[in-house]
């Protein structure tokens, strides 16, 4: 069972990296531990953390996150009307979901 698993990782592996280009395939296989993997993290999130985005992001947080709070209910208004909330609400349910999944609270 565990070798089996280990080839469908190897493949997935290889399907995933033979979409990459040589600079993202480089620093992909550069991380060969979760230690060295925890350390990039760490550096690139000093880096950026005044990057411009993230600040506004920052700022913005209270608002996403009682908008994240109401998503349900939108998403129930939508199904009564939707040929023009959909379409503001998708963008918006889009920068929700980007802000919410990326790993970052921006607090």
């Amino acid at each position: 069972m565990e070798t089996q698993l280990q080839e469908i990782w190897n493949k997935a592996r290889a399907f995933h990296n033979a979409r990459l280009t040589a600079r993202e395939r480089k620093h992909v296989t550069e991380v060969t531990s979760l230690e060295e993997l925890i350390g990039k993290a760490s550096k690139m999130n000093v880096k950026y953390r005044k990057h411009g985005l993230v600040l506004f992001l920052e700022r913005i947080n209270p608002f996403l996150a009682q908008l994240r709070s109401f998503s349900q209910i939108i998403n129930s208004l939508i199904q009564s009307h939707p040929e023009i909330a959909a379409l503001v609400w998708g963008s918006v349910s889009l920068i929700l979901e980007a802000s919410h999944t990326d790993g970052h609270s921006y607090q």
